[in-house]
C-alpha cells in the first residue's frame, strides 16, 4: 500500500486542507469485458446436430456473468441458462437447430463488477448439409 500526501489550495494559492490518501497499486487495469479476437464466428450446423459455441472475453476482474440471445429474421429470444456453461472468461452454449428458423445469430453478452460489455460477441449459425448415404 502506498500513501500519498494531498494538499488542497484555494484560488489564491492559500493552504486549505491537508490529508493522506492510501492508494493500492495495481498491476492490471480494470475493464469491462470485450470479445477476444480470433474466435470462430461462423458455425455450419445441420438440423438436429448439437453445436457448442464458445464465447471468450477479456476482462479484469475476470469474475464474469454471461447472457446469450438468439436472433433470426423473425424473433429475438434469450437462451435458457440450462444450455449455457460458463467458467471464468469463457462461456459455451449448446445449440441445436431443429427448423429453418433456428438458423441466425447468437449474441454473447458478458459483464463484471466494472460494467457490462458494450458490444456483444457475435456468432452466425448457418445451415450445413450432412451426407450420410453416399453411393459411388
Amino acid at each position: 500500500m502506498a500513501t500519498e500526501g494531498i494538499v488542497a489550495l484555494d484560488k489564491n494559492d492559500k493552504y486549505i486542507h491537508c490529508c493522506h490518501l492510501s492508494v493500492m497499486p495495481s498491476t492490471m487495469p480494470t475493464n469491462t469485458p470485450t470479445c477476444k479476437p480470433n474466435q470462430t464466428r461462423i458455425y455450419g450446423v445441420a438440423k438436429q446436430e448439437r453445436a457448442k459455441i464458445t464465447c471468450q472475453v477479456d476482462a479484469n476482474p475476470p469474475d464474469i456473468q454471461f447472457r446469450w440471445t438468439f436472433n433470426n429474421s423473425a424473433d429475438s429470444v434469450d437462451v435458457a441458462q440450462s444450455h449455457i456453461a460458463s467458467s471464468g472468461t469463457s462461456s459455451i452454449v449448446s445449440y441445436t437447430p431443429m427448423t429453418e428458423l433456428d438458423y441466425g445469430t447468437l449474441l454473447c453478452y458478458a459483464s463484471n463488477k466494472i460494467g457490462a460489455q458494450r458490444t456483444p460477441c457475435v456468432f452466425h449459425i448457418i445451415a450445413a448439409v450432412v451426407y450420410s448415404n453416399l453411393h459411388y
